[in-house]
């Protein structure tokens, strides 16, 4: 008989969704869900891959797909310093762009029960502004500035599983579900956080012995959210431009 996932069972429900290992080790199923002996294939059973691991040992696994790690990254920076006299005056700027796509195997075997496709691009920016000097001959030293960051979404973001799937199921199959025959899809999110400060410190030098310092900081931080619903592998990866109602919450805080 053909088992139908969905289909009456007799009893009064449905039968459920199969997966391999349901059947017991030694196992697989068909494209209809009927078992299929493994003919211990270690991309099968269970026994054979348990077996053949604790032969191998430690450090040393066996994996369905192979891994791809790809990174382009972009960096900037540059510190620029205005000695005027009794006080100096300090830039720092920083830009940073990164795009990366990883590919893993997540649970060391050569069954498909975790595969992660991650492609995602950031961008962060930074700019800080101090002005610093001494007075007093030198007993008072000091320091202020102010602060700005932001790091937001560049291209492309998501990050795909493929999860519970048979061995000889693609990672581009287009059943975008847990199934035995299902292919990797999976949700963006887009974050995009940005931060602002303003700061002072002084220290004042009473004596060889004794020195006093006091610092005040004031920070305003915003972060927002938009995530984007799943989609395949195959599809074209959501960027942060097909994201809507985007979730924004704000904190602040002096400190001292």
């Amino acid at each position: 008989a053909t088992y139908i996932p969905g289909a009456p069972d007799g009893a009064g429900g449905i039968l459920p969704q199969r997966f391999p290992g349901d059947i017991g080790s030694g196992f697989t199923l068909d494209a209809v869900g009927n078992p299929v002996p493994c003919n211990g294939s270690p991309t099968c059973d269970i026994g054979v891959i348990a077996a053949r691991q604790e032969a191998a040992g430690n450090r040393t696994v066996f994996h369905s797909n192979p891994g791809v790690f790809q990174v382009e990254l972009d960096s900037f920076s540059n510190t620029t310093v205005w000695d005027v006299g009794p006080f100096t005056i300090k830039n720092i700027i920083g830009l940073r762009e990164v795009h990366a796509f990883t590919q893993t195997d997540i649970d060391g075997t050569q069954l498909k029960l975790v595969e992660a496709f991650n492609d995602v691009g950031n961008k962060q920016f930074t700019e800080e502004l101090q002005i610093s000097g001494e007075a007093f001959d030198d007993a008072l030293e000091y320091i202020a500035g102010i602060f700005y960051l932001k790091s937001e979404p560049d291209d492309k973001n998501r990050l795909a599983l493929q999860l519970f799937s048979q061995f000889s199921t693609p990672a581009t199959s287009p059943v975008a579900a847990i199934n035995p025959f299902g292919g990797a899809f999976g949700a963006g999110d887009f974050y995009t956080d940005t931060s602002t400060a303003a700061y002072g410190q002084v220290s004042y030098q009473f004596t060889d012995a004794l020195s006093v310092d006091f610092g005040l900081r004031h920070t305003k931080d915003e972060s927002e959210n938009c995530a984007h619903t799943a989609t395949l592998l195959t599809d074209p990866a959501p960027t942060a431009g097909n994201c809507v109602q985007p979730a924004v919450v704000e904190f602040s805080k002096t400190t001292y």
